[in-house]
Order: structure tokens, then C-alpha cells, then sequence
């Protein structure tokens, strides 16, 4: 197995730039970013979202946005690397872009009495704040899909189900890509392959469809949804 190269990349990622600023906390979890709390928020949401009468984005849409509140309590928006979820829910980031600035009541963080500007997470559904908004409710926060074990688990359960002897070998190094959707119920459908490699193709495919554990699905405001894995592999010789 030595000279097998697995590589994964997931669609899912965390924002760690209030790490990179020793200056800037992450918001206390005990303590509200928003004057009413988040029930308020969401509330003045909703109500924006009417007025200003914003144009519904598809019901899968989701996205947790980082918003910096400084002492003063403006806020600015904390800008997203992560380019696979953006364009995955780009309704959804653009319009919580354009609904920031017509919120006013943000609270600063405190720290030793004293307030501090902090990184809060605000989760934001816009199916969930039109027609399908219920007074006083809150969005929770997008949870990614975990394989028991994590995601080295899965890798290894993988890699041990691949068959090396089954693999010609080859002047130069082979790769191909697999995609796959966990459901709403923790299992693994949907998968695609890519690569131009046939003999590595059947042996990935042959190796997936004996993993049988459950994953923990991905959920949006708490409800468990589908989610999409890509797997890259490189096989050297």
C-alpha cells in the first residue's frame, strides 16, 4: 500500500480566519451577537426580506456566514475562501451580502467587561425567512456529513477494500476521480468515476461499494440532506 497515494477533498470546509488575528475572538457562545437575540434577528431578516422584496433562492440553498462585530458594533463581512461552497450556494452568499448592511442592532462581545470585536457565525437559509417563516424561530447552523471515525477512517476502510493485485502497472502514474453523494440516510449513492484509467475505475468502484458503515448525514437547520464527495486518487508504480 506504500506507493498508493489517496487524496480526498470535501465540499465542506471551516472558515479560520479569526484564528489568524490573535486581536479578534470568536464570539462567546453564552453571550448574544444581536440585540433580542437570535429570534430578533431572524425576525428583522424576514421582514427585510419583504420589504426589499429579495427574490427567493433555490430550497437547498444554505450559508453560515462569519460577520466581524468590532467595539462599536458595526460589522463587516468575513471574507469566504472557500469557493466550492460559495458557488454550491451563491444565492444564498450574495444575498446575505446585500442583507447585512440593512441590519442596525448587532451587540459587541466582552471580554473582562470590556468590549472586543469578534467573529460571530450566522446561519442563513433564505428558503426557511420567506413563505416558510415562522415567528421567532431560529436557523441552525449547517452540520457537514462525518463517516464514524472521521474522515481517516473512511480513507482507510477504502484503501484496505482496494484491491492493488487487481491493478496492471503501468510506464506512468494513474489517476482517476470519484464522486459520491451520502443521502439523508447515511449511505453511499450516486457514484461517479472519471479518469481514463479502466482497470484503477473498477477496482475504486469495487472498493467503495463494500463500504457499508453509515455515515452521520449532512443536515441543514437541522434537518438531515444529501451531500456530494469528491475523491481524488493517484496510484504511482
Amino acid at each position: 500500500m506504500n506507493n498508493f497515494l489517496l487524496l480526498f477533498g470535501i465540499i465542506w470546509f471551516s472558515n479560520v480566519m479569526a484564528q489568524e488575528q490573535p486581536s479578534i475572538y470568536e464570539f462567546p457562545q453564552d453571550q448574544d451577537f444581536y440585540s433580542g437575540g437570535k429570534p430578533q434577528l431572524y425576525r428583522e431578516m424576514h421582514q427585510i426580506l419583504k420589504d426589499q422584496k429579495f427574490t427567493i433562492c433555490s430550497e437547498f440553498e444554505s450559508y453560515e456566514a462569519s460577520v466581524l462585530i468590532k467595539e462599536n458594533s458595526r460589522v463587516s463581512f468575513v471574507k469566504d475562501f472557500d469557493s466550492v461552497t460559495i458557488e454550491a450556494n451563491k444565492c444564498a452568499y450574495d444575498m446575505f451580502r446585500k442583507l447585512l448592511p440593512h441590519l442596525k442592532n448587532w451587540k459587541p462581545a466582552s471580554v473582562e467587561g470590556k468590549p472586543v470585536q469578534a467573529i460571530a457565525k450566522v446561519a442563513f437559509i433564505p428558503n426557511v425567512l420567506f413563505e416558510n417563516y415562522v415567528d421567532g424561530s431560529v436557523i441552525k447552523s449547517p452540520t457537514a456529513a462525518e463517516f464514524p471515525g472521521g474522515i481517516r477512517a473512511f480513507r482507510m476502510e477504502f484503501a484496505n477494500n482496494f484491491d492493488m493485485s487487481s491493478i496492471g502497472r503501468g510506464s506512468r502514474p494513474s489517476a482517476i476521480e470519484l464522486t459520491f453523494v451520502v443521502n439523508g440516510e447515511g449511505v453511499i449513492e450516486d457514484v461517479n468515476i472519471t479518469g481514463n484509467d479502466k482497470q484503477m475505475s473498477k477496482g475504486a468502484a469495487r472498493a467503495i461499494s463494500k463500504i457499508k458503515t453509515r455515515w452521520t448525514p449532512a443536515t441543514v437547520n437541522g434537518n438531515p440532506v444529501r451531500s456530494r464527495f469528491r475523491l481524488p486518487l493517484k496510484l504511482y508504480f
